[in-house]
């Protein structure tokens, strides 16, 4: 699957529940891998205590860059962090700004001081990011530090964050009590980013990509960048385009050509 990832991701300060924690500055992907969550310390650990067969979260950790904020969750059993699963992120920032996102349902609610500013935020609206999209118990995901979900209204506001999941099934939350672990947006330098070399490594060799568009996204020129930044650094000699259904072959050709 074709995705635009960051290169150089970092964590900074976490306030946990009972002291402050400063995490290393760290590079991270949001990748489904989790080895570059390494130096980033947990800023919640949770005891077990869950329902036999029902979600029991375990860990969470949390960092940012200039551009998202990061957010990883460990559970006691595996989910589908995609679908067919009742977790909610909680998201509170300054000025009575709260975010609440569905996961198994990928849409949230946005509310500015108790009044809901709009009840169906999509993941575009937020630039949300989750891996793996499979059965996983260790899940990664990220937000644009600059969304504005109801189009108009900054979700962030100030530094101060106040983050927590639950599970409307079983019951089990984290952190277990209060509206959230604080998290404090620090400052930092970023990491030099490492170039990534996506040539060929025999000249023969045949580049197929696959690309779900999403609803004929590809022609919407407000998107145009980011499809031709990742189609041109990515070079596929076949491309595999997925919910093309109201552009015909020749008009996907001829714009993939233009670029």
């Amino acid at each position: 699957m074709v995705s635009a990832l960051n290169g150089s991701l970092l964590g900074s300060l976490v306030v946990a529940t009972a002291s402050m924690l400063v995490a290393d500055k760290t590079a991270i992907v949001i990748d489904g891998r989790f080895e570059d969550w390494a130096a980033v310390p947990v800023a919640v650990a949770d005891p077990a205590h869950a329902a036999p067969d029902t979600v029991d979260f375990k860990r969470l950790w949390i960092a940012e860059d200039d551009a998202y904020l990061f957010i990883r969750v460990e559970t006691g059993i595996v989910v589908d962090p995609s679908e067919n699963n009742n977790l909610v992120l909680f998201l509170e920032s300054g000025a009575g700004r709260v975010l609440e996102w569905q996961l198994g349902n990928r849409q949230g609610t946005f509310r500015v001081n108790a009044s809901v500013a709009d009840s169906n935020i999509r993941y575009t609206d937020i630039g949300f990011r989750c891996m793996p999209t499979l059965d996983t118990n260790d899940l990664e995901m990220a937000i644009r530090l600059d969304a504005r979900p109801d189009g108009i209204t900054e979700l962030f506001s100030g530094t101060d964050i106040k983050i927590r999941f639950e599970d409307t099934e079983g019951g089990d939350r984290i952190p277990d009590t209060g509206d959230g672990t604080s998290y404090v947006a620090g400052p930092g330098n970023l990491p030099e980013e490492v170039f990534i070399d996506f040539r060929k490594e025999r000249t023969t060799d045949l580049r197929l990509a696959t690309y779900n568009i999403l609803n004929d996204n590809l022609f919407d020129s407000s998107l145009h960048p980011g499809f031709r930044r990742q189609l041109q650094a990515i070079q596929p000699d076949i491309i595999h385009f997925q919910e093309i259904r109201s552009n015909s072959a020749d008009n996907t050709r001829a714009l993939i050509e233009s670029w």
